[in-house]
């Protein structure tokens, strides 16, 4: 089973990795520093709601139809 992993990262194209390390990084920021989590928090407050919605639909479509294999060099 640890092989067809080992297979399937490096099948990905160097794009994935550079986004999953800049989304695991954020994320680590959001739950280790208060002051970036309040920030967010309040860029969050700030935007009005359909917003949220339409970027939250663009992330999924972006994520449906993005194909990190094809960004491999």
């Amino acid at each position: 089973m640890w092989q067809s992993i080992v297979n399937w990262v490096t099948a990905q194209g160097g794009w994935a990795h550079a986004i999953v390390v800049a989304i695991v990084a954020v994320i680590g920021a959001y739950a280790a520093v208060p002051a970036f989590a309040e920030l967010v928090n309040n860029l969050y407050a700030m935007t009005p709601s359909w917003f949220h919605e339409v970027a939250l639909a663009a992330i999924g479509i972006f994520l449906t139809y993005f194909d990190p294999s094809t960004s491999k060099k």
